[in-house]
């Protein structure tokens, strides 16, 4: 299972501008799609088994459970994943404008296809903020199995992290989890500071970090997390 490739096919049909409609190929072969075969498209480009038909939001419960999927949560909280598909409107009673589903490409945005107006309607990526929980009901679903994970192409110079690492054996950052929560959020900070076209100075570590992940080279989520977190800590490993 590759969640890269689904994230990247979302990716190419909102370059595509496909339109939401329930009533083309749902798929984005003609050019519309809607929620439910943007999904599936989604899915079935990253490895999950396609059907002999083009599941809505109820039939969709089913195929992920069939596919290696398993229910994470019904109306409650969780921390996003990429890849995590969540399913919205009551299960049984969610086909056509009564549902809703979107897949997560991290822990706080996702990628769906969905309808806002006549002028504005197609793929979006959106916040979890403008995620359609006054729907009443959410299913989240998380794929249980193996997940191919391209490597990242990273080629750092160590020395490039002394400000960072030095601030870690100070005690700035905490240790274990806390402390690759909190380096990841003061790089990931701005990094989404220079996506908005904001520039943000700070130390020459985060900088340098910050060029890495534009560039592609820390990959992205979990991943990103990690990447970060141990670039870092063999620096101070090297330090200490």
């Amino acid at each position: 299972m590759n969640f890269d490739t689904m994230i990247k096919t979302g990716k190419e049909m909102m370059a595509r501008r496909i339109r939401y409609s329930m009533n083309g190929s749902r798929t984005g072969s003609d050019g519309t799609a809607d929620c439910s075969g943007f999904v599936y498209k989604c899915l079935i480009s990253g490895g999950v088994k396609p059907m002999s038909w083009v599941p809505n939001t109820d039939s969709m419960h089913s195929w992920l459970l069939d596919n290696g999927y398993k229910l994470i949560t019904h109306n409650g909280t969780w921390n996003a994943q990429k890849g995590d598909v969540t399913i919205f409107g009551l299960k049984g009673a969610s086909g056509g404008a009564a549902g809703h589903v979107i897949l997560w490409l991290n822990g706080n945005d996702f990628i769906h296809c969905t309808y806002k107006n006549a002028y504005n309607n197609g793929v979006y990526i959106e916040p979890d903020s403008h995620a359609p929980y006054n729907m009443g009901h959410w299913y989240t679903y998380r794929y249980m199995g193996s997940v191919e994970t391209p490597k990242p192409n990273i080629n750092v110079s160590s020395s490039q992290l002394d400000t960072l690492a030095r601030d870690v054996i100070r005690g700035y950052y905490g240790n274990g989890n806390e402390r690759k929560e909190n380096l990841f959020k003061a790089v990931q900070n701005v990094v989404n500071l220079k996506m908005q076209g904001k520039y943000y100075k700070t130390n020459n570590s985060i900088e340098y970090l910050t060029t890495l992940i534009i560039q592609g080279k820390l990959g992205n989520g979990e991943t990103r997390k990690n990447n970060i977190y141990n670039l870092v800590q063999k620096r101070v490993n090297e330090l200490v």
